[in-house]
């Protein structure tokens, strides 16, 4: 069997490209997004770029998730050991306009989107290799909101809580939580919009991508062996004043 890769959901966006960078070197990468053009223009600048493939999938479009990535990983021969959910939308709506259909994007993409492919990965011929899911979350998930993002925090933290709902489930495969403070990313990722206007509210600083790293590493690791259903909020001190 060849060696096992790494999905990396949203890899196009600057958060899932400071990861998939920083795992490149020494690991088999799936690289998803729904651009084909910018994720072949990701990997061609990935250090040992040749070993790393495209796996393009709209996940607004939620009834072929789990179908297409079986076939996704059946045509391709490969096992597949962590997945990061790096894939993400906010989208803020006062609550008078918020309905089913309006918050349907952000549910099929934060959450429902994952919980597709986890109910694959876990499958007996699947999950021989499966070691580590990680989720990026929001800090807002644990901190006063602000206004607009109902569907935003709702959608997040339904992906999170299902993580520590199903952790004994899936054990040993561990599944663990990243709440993000906000940071300079794209705007599909995060809450970008409110980062100038509480600067001063993160004692250390406006976050980079770069930040994040360190820590996505660590529970992809053997060293988070005895780690799982937990939430590292990762915020530069953000949750200081909350």
């Amino acid at each position: 069997m060849n060696t096992p890769y790494i999905l990396i959901t949203g890899a196009s966006s600057n958060l899932g490209i400071e990861i998939a960078k920083s795992l490149a070197v020494e690991n088999r990468l799936i690289l998803h997004g729904r651009d084909i053009n910018k994720l072949e223009n990701i990997k061609k600048n990935l250090a040992n770029n040749s070993a790393h493939i495209i796996w393009q999938c709209d996940f607004i479009v939620r009834d072929n998730i789990a179908n297409n990535f079986i076939k996704f990983l059946d045509e391709n021969k490969i096992m597949i050991r962590s997945i990061i959910h790096v894939a993400g939308i906010a989208e803020f709506k006062p609550a008078r306009l918020i309905n089913r259909d309006s918050i349907k994007d952000s549910f099929c993409i934060n959450f429902f989107s994952i919980l597709d492919i986890i109910s694959v990965a876990i499958k007996k011929q699947y999950k021989e290799v499966m070691e580590s899911i990680v989720l990026i979350s929001s800090v807002s998930v644990h901190s006063s909101a602000g206004k607009g993002m109902g569907a935003y925090i709702s959608s997040k933290a339904a992906m999170e809580f299902y993580g520590k709902a199903i952790a004994a489930e899936i054990a040993p495969i561990r599944i663990n939580s990243i709440a993000l403070g906000g940071f300079n990313n794209n705007k599909e990722d995060g809450v970008t919009q409110m980062i100038d206007n509480n600067a001063i509210e993160y004692p250390l600083g406006k976050g980079e991508p770069k930040n994040i790293t360190g820590i996505v590493e660590y529970l992809l690791s053997d060293k988070s062996n005895w780690v799982t259903g937990q939430t590292f909020i990762i915020d530069g001190g953000y949750t200081v004043f909350r």
